[in-house]
């Protein structure tokens, strides 16, 4: 069973997934924030 994304920024999430599909397909962890936050602009929980 997939996780949603934790972030409210759908462009962020789709960065986020473009660069590490794990995020979208399994679990948005700790290292899908740390990408959104250094390669995606977005400030995610």
């Amino acid at each position: 069973m997939s996780q949603a994304p934790a972030c409210d920024e759908p462009e962020v999430v789709e960065c986020v997934c473009e660069r590490d599909a794990y995020c979208c397909e399994t679990e948005w962890d700790s290292t899908c924030v740390s990408q959104a936050d250094e390669f995606c602009d977005g400030q995610c929980a």
